[in-house]
């Protein structure tokens, strides 16, 4: 039996059932994919407001603790708070570029994943409409006034019963006209 190379057989019939089926997987992506990337959008801006908290006390502690003559007294503790202050403000930082990535990222994949979808859809339905293709072709024999030579489909395809009645009526048709 030669292996069809064509899948796309019924154009109309298989890219209806494909689309149908790729627009829910968008709508459904994008719901997900927009729902993560709204709060992760949120969850940024609440870092980055955070950011300005931070480096805003900061500065007012740094502000207070110029004494009376102008000179710069900074103890231990005030030195460690600016130091534990500049590791966050870094580390904020980090996470929104890593937020900004991760939902670019999704997004890529959304549009890989709805791209294989639509390929895998359209092999499966080349399931059905592969043995559909055979019969039209068979019938079209018969009103030509042929009748057909009957072959078996491939073990996946679709409507393996309906093709068996198919090749017993023309099985049938052979034999009265063989009398």
């Amino acid at each position: 039996m030669k292996k069809r190379k064509q899948f796309v057989l019924y154009k109309d019939f298989q890219k209806n059932i494909a689309f149908s089926l790729i627009l829910f997987l968008i709508i459904s992506n994008l719901i997900i994919g927009g729902t993560l990337a709204g709060v992760m959008f949120y969850n940024n801006e609440r870092i980055l407001k955070l950011n300005k908290s931070q480096k805003k006390i900061a500065l007012e502690l740094q502000a207070k603790t110029i004494t009376a003559d102008k000179k710069v007294t900074i103890d231990s503790k005030l030195q460690n708070l600016m130091i534990v202050n500049s590791k966050n403000t870094f580390l904020l930082g980090k996470i929104t570029r890593s937020n900004k990535i991760l939902v670019m990222v999704i997004g890529v994949f959304l549009i890989l994943f709805s791209i294989i979808a639509y390929i895998r859809i359209i092999r499966r339905t080349h399931r059905i409409a592969g043995p559909i293709y055979i019969i039209s072709k068979y019938i079209q024999d018969i009103i030509e006034g042929n009748l057909p030579e009957t072959r078996q489909l491939r073990k996946q395809d679709e409507l393996q019963e309906f093709h068996a009645k198919f090749v017993d009526m023309v099985n049938t048709l052979k034999a009265k006209e063989n009398k």
